[in-house]
């Protein structure tokens, strides 16, 4: 049974709870919508608690009174409305959720209807205006890690008040349910190409490229007619042809179509470029409507200047306004330990940073190495405490017998002391979440050029951490090189604290208007799509589940004894 149907069935039928009231009459709609408050009315309607609440809550806020049916513009408003729900799609979101249907048929009621129907309508249409609202603002993907670090998807306090809010605000309610969506270009952009790419679906998407050897420039190969169709059934201005040759046209459009897919721009159609093209256009259109969802779910104010890390991408950027300041490519977490996906605040950074190594990492990578060569630790400049408590006594790592410790049993504290080898380099960036994960520096740079980058544990390594120190001190910048220069840890607070965002999308489009599209390498599209088809929140954000992150260096867990003076 639909939403809509479930309401009406209850509503027609069902006695309105409290003292009698005059048929026909305004109290009777105000009795009837205060109905679905009750269990009854969750039961018979086949609606789930949270929905129920939701509807209940919005008609306690206007004492039970209808919030559509009795407006002057009804009969035009309603329908719109529910154009609005049948135009979903173009969210990448799914019309049958919210019945427009269903929603049609009970609105015949608007022309002659018994109270106790059009009360009915009210309340469906009710349902629909919340779980619609909810869905475009990113209430679906709302992260208990964003609450409390006080990022919302939506300004403006819960989702009972801005239902209300569109019922009695002065724009017309179809207009103004829009407003609950993202305004960003970038969001307009991609639902744009989720328009095109339902296109390319319904003509067929593009025949598959067999496999077969290197196909490399200036060759000869049967394939290349297929590989000519594959690129004109997508963005690429290739004519459609039966020649073999892979010529210099082709080859230009390779190289476009292998930096929108984030590989190596050298034309030659290796195994990853061949299974990038042959990657089905339905499969592209589900990483469209996942990072539809995935914008959806950010906060509405990202900050007038804001650093912004896009996981897939491999960037990190200064953003203020519509202006990117800086830009700089990133190494995030390996795909068995990833970089979690969140919204904070980053305050202070660190000069010549200590490494405080995680647990999971002294167990599993340097207890090996340890008791290969007892020595390890000197050359590296690792220090070994008794416990992790702040002034715990350094241990003589000499006098230890490595080889008789079973990594379960390992709980030293072992922290690198600043230099060239500590994996931290020269600065670090702290921002307040529960992963103890940060930004930082890297001595690894020649990483930076391969065009995938999940080396970490969890952290974003960057590429030119000084110049993100400059962006971020202002005038206190000359304090921070004086530091690194002296070799003293110092830890400094920023002017203001900055917002940060660590984004994770599989297609967005770029500067020039193209789509791009990354793997999904942390295995998210799938688990998202499951919570939406579940009703539930897809909360299981990359590392949101404490359970799939082994953190890397840990940021919010600076040791006392290790940090050096707040400046």
């Amino acid at each position: 049974m639909t939403l809509t149907a479930g309401v009406l069935a209850f509503l027609l039928f069902a006695a309105p709870g409290g003292a009698a009231v005059q048929p026909g009459s305004f109290l009777e709609y105000v009795a009837i919508c205060q109905a679905t408050a009750t269990a009854a009315a969750a039961d018979a309607c086949g609606v789930e608690l949270a929905d129920r609440d939701v509807v209940a809550g919005i008609y306690a806020l206007r004492q039970g009174r209808p919030l559509w049916i009795l407006r002057p513009d009804a009969e035009v408003e309603i329908p719109a409305l529910i154009d609005r729900f049948a135009d979903a799609a173009s969210h990448g979101l799914h019309p049958d959720r919210y019945d427009p249907a269903g929603l049609r048929d009970a609105a015949v009621a608007l022309g002659g209807g018994t109270p106790r129907e059009r009360a009915a309508l009210d309340v469906a249409l009710t349902a629909a205006v919340a779980g619609y609202t909810a869905d475009l603002a990113g209430f679906r993907l709302q992260s208990p890690v964003r609450e409390e670090l006080g990022f919302v998807p939506r300004a403006g306090g819960k989702l009972e008040s801005i239902v209300v809010g569109i019922a009695d605000g002065t724009a017309p309610p179809s207009e103004a349910v829009e407003t609950a969506a993202p305004t960003s270009t970038e969001y307009a952009d991609l639902r744009r190409l989720l328009g095109s790419w339902r296109a390319i679906v319904r003509r067929g998407g593009w025949p598959h490229i067999d496999d077969g050897p290197t196909l490399r420039p200036g060759a000869r190969d049967a394939r290349v007619p297929a590989l000519r169709m594959r690129l004109a059934g997508g963005v690429a201005d290739v004519a459609v042809e039966a020649a073999d040759v892979y010529d210099e046209v082709l080859q230009a459009a390779v190289r476009d179509a292998q930096a929108r897919f984030g590989l190596a721009c050298d034309g030659i159609i290796g195994p990853r470029t061949l299974a990038a093209l042959n990657v089905p256009a339905a499969d592209r259109l589900r990483q469209i409507e996942f990072s539809l969802e995935r914008l959806r779910g950010l906060p509405r104010r990202l900050g007038e200047r804001h650093v912004r890390v896009d996981l897939l991408r491999g960037t990190l950027q200064v953003v203020a306004g519509d202006t990117v300041e800086i830009s700089m490519r990133t190494i995030i977490g390996k795909p068995e330990r990833p970089t979690p996906v969140l919204s904070s605040r980053i305050t202070c950074l660190e000069a010549n940073p200590y490494w405080n190594i995680p647990q999971t990492l002294a167990r599993e990578d340097v207890l090996p190495k340890l008791q290969r060569d007892p020595g390890y630790l000197q050359q590296r400049g690792i220090r070994a405490f008794e416990t992790w408590r702040p002034g715990a006594p350094e241990l003589d790592t000499a006098a230890i017998d490595w080889r008789a410790i079973a990594p379960e049993q390992l709980a030293f504290k072992l922290q690198q002391v600043p230099g060239p080898a500590n994996p931290l380099g020269q600065v670090k960036f702290l921002f307040a979440n529960p992963y103890s994960v940060y930004i930082h520096d890297t001595p690894g740079e020649y990483e930076f050029t391969l065009p995938d980058r999940f080396f970490s544990s969890g952290c974003v390594r960057v590429e030119e951490p000084v110049r993100l120190a400059q962006a971020l001190l202002g005038d206190r910048y000359g304090e921070f090189t004086a530091a690194l220069d002296s070799g003293a840890t110092v830890s400094f607070t920023l002017p203001r604290p900055v917002p940060v965002h660590l984004v994770y999308l599989t297609a967005w489009v770029d500067g020039a208007g193209r789509p791009c599209f990354r793997d999904d390498v942390y295995g998210v599209v799938e688990e998202q799509e499951e919570a939406i088809a579940a009703g539930t929140p897809a909360r299981n954000l990359p590392g949101a589940d404490r359970a799939r992150v082994d953190v890397d260096e840990p940021g919010a867990r600076v040791v006392a004894d290790a940090a050096g003076p707040l400046r």
